[in-house]
């Protein structure tokens, strides 16, 4: 099962890039079963149980690069590695992408001192200094004074990566999809219920207008994962 996914994954983001020359992009989403990210406190640790957990270590190891925003990287302190059970690292490094646009991440941050590189992105008119060698700096347009995503998906294309996936907060995450750059999704939800006007869901922004104007998903899939349910479908081309 496990070598199949994996190899529909490998097939599918060569066939994006052989057809556009950039990859393929999923967008990783965890919740609970009446859609938050975070309970009004700001606890998110965990909502998706220990399997569910492992499954997202596994489509981290199976992926080109992983994507994240500046916000998750000061509230959670990620590593944005591959892991197994033990805490060991799986695989190769793969390229950790921190969307900054106004390059705050901070020297010590955990993820700059896992092994492979880190691309930061920043404004154009950003001046960062490199925190370890391992860091490269790419400095992007910006768009209504945000980094212009097109830019960081165009960039991983130029690399040839054929898989990406974005782990990331309401905002980067809504931002994607307004953009129109996610091609895929992951989400995981949770049999529990938050509750409350004050906590978030996975994506903000400006979001539908309307039912026809959503993102609408075909080719769906449900996996139980220990009570958790896993569904993933892929944008529909006609959205």
């Amino acid at each position: 099962d496990e070598q199949l996914r994996r190899a529909e994954l490998l097939i599918e983001g060569f066939a994006q890039h052989l057809r556009t020359r950039r990859p393929l992009v999923t967008l990783k989403l965890a919740t609970s079963l009446d859609g938050k990210i975070v309970t009004r406190t700001g606890e998110s640790q965990w909502i998706t149980n220990e399997a569910s957990r492992a499954r997202v270590h596994e489509m981290r190891r199976q992926t080109d690069a992983l994507i994240t925003g500046i916000g998750t990287v000061l509230s959670d302190k990620p590593r944005l590695t591959a892991r197994d059970s033990e805490g060991n690292a799986t695989g190769r490094p793969l390229l950790r992408v921190v969307v900054d646009t106004n390059g705050r991440m901070p020297s010590d941050a955990p993820l700059l001192n896992e092994p492979g590189e880190v691309l930061w992105i920043v404004g154009d008119n950003t001046e960062v200094t490199l925190p370890t060698e391992n860091v490269t700096v790419l400095k992007s347009t910006l768009i209504d004074g945000k980094v212009d995503l097109a830019v960081v998906i165009g960039a991983l294309g130029t690399r040839g990566l054929h898989n990406v996936m974005i782990e990331a907060g309401s905002g980067l995450a809504g931002a994607f999809v307004e953009a129109g750059l996610v091609h895929k999704v992951a989400a995981f939800i949770a049999p529990l219920i938050i509750g409350g006007t004050d906590a978030p869901g996975p994506l903000s922004g400006m979001g539908s207008a309307s039912i026809i104007e959503a993102l609408h998903l075909e080719n769906i899939t449900h996996t139980v994962i220990d009570g958790d349910i896993l569904v993933e479908g892929y944008v529909s081309k006609t959205n």
